[in-house]
């Protein structure tokens, strides 16, 4: 079936022609016409689109305590409720308490070609661990039900699943950046690489204006 999907920024939108280890995460509303993300105010620009996962595994939300969370009790993601269903209780266990260095380490040896440079701790590498082992055993993306949230999580981990995506308001890059088009876009191809930003332009996702529309 067809889903209704909500995700922030440009930037999280990239792997969606390029997916990353980790996946895409997204945000499957309830109700789409009301939805508020909570993370509104850490995107660059809203993405809604639609979805279809054909294998999905569907994993439930619970709590763990890890240094993300100063070893509090905190909410898992979707990639780690993933994990946790994938491996073996005692397996799982000990990956919470690895390190970056140790699970760097266990993702080179199971999936040699994953770059894991980009990652910024041992939390996100569990991440890319359940993302990946999902992967392995055929699964296009991972529905984790958040409780009484207005909202569930999904994580795609096959682009081909996804039916459409566009922006739903404006960049806040786009105004009064001092930049010619030119310089902004050699910007971009910087970060994202020519052929990215190409793929963009040429679905209609990324138009660099040299004077912004009136909002």
């Amino acid at each position: 079936a067809t889903t209704e999907i909500y995700t922030l920024s440009l930037h999280d939108a990239l792997p969606i022609y390029n997916i990353k280890p980790h996946g895409l995460y997204v945000s499957i509303p309830s109700d789409a016409s009301t939805f508020d993300s909570p993370h509104k105010d850490v995107g660059d620009t809203s993405f809604a689109g639609n979805a279809s996962p054909k294998n999905p595994l569907n994993v439930e939300s619970f709590k763990i305590q890890h240094k993300r969370g100063n070893d509090y009790p905190m909410e898992v993601s979707a990639g780690v409720s993933a994990l946790k269903q994938l491996v073996s209780v005692q397996l799982f266990e000990r990956l919470i308490k690895a390190n970056k260095a140790e699970l760097t380490a266990t993702i080179k040896e199971q999936f040699p070609d994953i770059d894991t440079s980009q990652y910024y701790d041992a939390y996100e590498l569990l991440e890319v661990l359940g993302a990946q082992l999902a992967i392995q055993e055929g699964y296009d993306a991972i529905i984790q039900k958040n409780g009484n949230d207005p909202f569930n999580e999904m994580v795609i981990l096959d682009n081909s699943i996804i039916e459409s995506m566009s922006p739903t308001d404006k960049p806040k890059f786009s105004r009064s950046t001092g930049l010619t088009t030119t310089q902004t876009r050699a910007i971009l191809v910087k970060h994202f690489g020519e052929k990215l930003i190409k793929a963009l332009e040429s679905i209609g996702l990324l138009t660099i204006m040299a004077t912004p529309p009136s909002w």
